[in-house]
């Protein structure tokens, strides 16, 4: 029988067009150049193996000062996301085509997310990786990263749309989000920036282990981003992330517990909640997180990671805030900090008194309740 127009018979079998088949892959149509499809991907370079994923201390000290200190942060009135989407802008296709995507996105619902499905896929396949680029940026950080409640409904979107190079973008939109709100020393301080990153967490959750796919250690290692926190004083903004992370393992059939990797993190975060004077915020994350995935703390024993780690950062997260005790202020291991703090005691000094069989104080007695002070035993 002849053969459908546009396909040719090669080696291997039938083939298609060249153009055909880079949109249906999500490749540049027609009329788009390769460098303008490719231009929102090439932006969005993975950091090496083994950097770091929190603020410099150049970055720390420069928001202390008051000044911007370029690429790596922002001032504490700014958006992270948006100050990034103003100094890198992602190349967006015909206004005509974002106009349509906006609106289909405005009108979204429950019970309409199969028909703006099929037209977000039209408008995408047409305009190829340039679209897909341009709505993953519109959906991660405008949408899911303020937008908790309805996430749930944005992940029956992507499936309603069902290209798998767009599954792609928006992961790594939102392993990039993440990276950016990580790197933004405003983040320690400010309540606004550390919502944005749980809800991104959450959002990472879904694409990743919800949905049976494993969130791979050479895009974001959880488990040392977690121990630097902890060496470096930024538990209280990475604790948050990985619980809201974790939690989507829930109704996961591959990594709800006894998953080894989801125990490991929950020994883990269990070993920071058992940190002496843990700021109460960061035990709570982590008792709802067991309460989340139904865990009991008896159940996975703690780790014994964070025992040998030494604290070189500026501050502690504990009871006395970001200004209190560190680890450089005594030296040695985190097992030894605890051991080397004062006991202090809730019984009240009372005042000097002789045992039965003791010599009279004297001058001794007189000089120890002259340096208690005369409302020393005061009720």
């Amino acid at each position: 029988p002849p053969m459908p127009p546009g396909i040719r018979a090669g080696a291997s079998g039938f083939q298609l067009p060249a153009a055909a088949g880079a949109q249906r892959m999500g490749g540049a149509p027609p009329g788009i150049g390769p460098a303008a499809a490719r231009a929102a991907s090439s932006s969005l370079p993975a950091p090496p193996r083994g950097a770091s994923l929190l603020p410099t201390d150049e970055a720390m000290k420069g928001l202390a000062q008051g000044t911007d200190i370029g690429a790596g942060g922002t001032n504490a009135a700014s958006n992270p996301l948006m100050e990034e989407e103003r100094r890198n802008p992602v190349p967006s296709p015909a206004e005509e085509v974002c106009d349509k995507i906006a609106f289909e996105m405005n009108n979204l619902m429950k019970d309409n997310v199969a028909a703006k499905g099929a037209t977000i896929r039209a408008l995408t396949q047409d305009q190829g990786s340039l679209a897909m680029a341009w709505f993953a940026n519109l959906l991660v950080c405008k949408r899911c990263a303020h937008e908790q409640n309805h996430q749930s409904t944005y992940l029956e979107l992507l499936e309603a749309v069902g290209l798998r190079a767009l599954w792609a973008e928006v992961l790594r939109r939102t392993l990039h989000s993440v990276r950016i709100m990580l790197r933004s020393p405003s983040c320690r301080g400010a309540t606004q920036e550390r919502t944005l990153l749980k809800n991104l967490g959450h959002w990472l959750g879904l694409l990743t282990l919800h949905r049976d796919k494993p969130l791979l250690r050479r895009d974001l290692d959880l488990k040392a981003l977690v121990v630097e926190a902890y060496a470096r004083g930024f538990l209280q903004v990475v604790v948050p992330f990985a619980c809201k992370v974790i939690a989507c393992t829930k109704e996961s059939r591959v990594f709800a517990t006894p998953n080894p990797w989801t125990n490991a993190m929950l020994a883990l975060l269990f070993e920071v909640h058992r940190t002496p004077e843990l700021k109460l915020n960061l035990t709570f994350e982590v008792e709802v997180l067991c309460n989340t995935l139904g865990v009991k703390m008896t159940v996975v024993p703690p780790s014994q990671v964070l025992a040998n780690v030494r604290i070189d950062g500026g501050g502690f997260d504990t009871k006395q805030g970001s200004g209190g005790l560190s680890m450089t202020n005594f030296g040695g291991t985190a097992s030894t900090w605890s051991s080397q703090l004062p006991v202090v005691t809730s019984t009240p000094l009372g005042p000097p008194t002789a045992g039965p069989g003791d010599a009279p104080l004297g001058d001794q007695g007189e000089a120890l309740s002259r340096l208690q002070g005369p409302g020393a035993h005061a009720a």
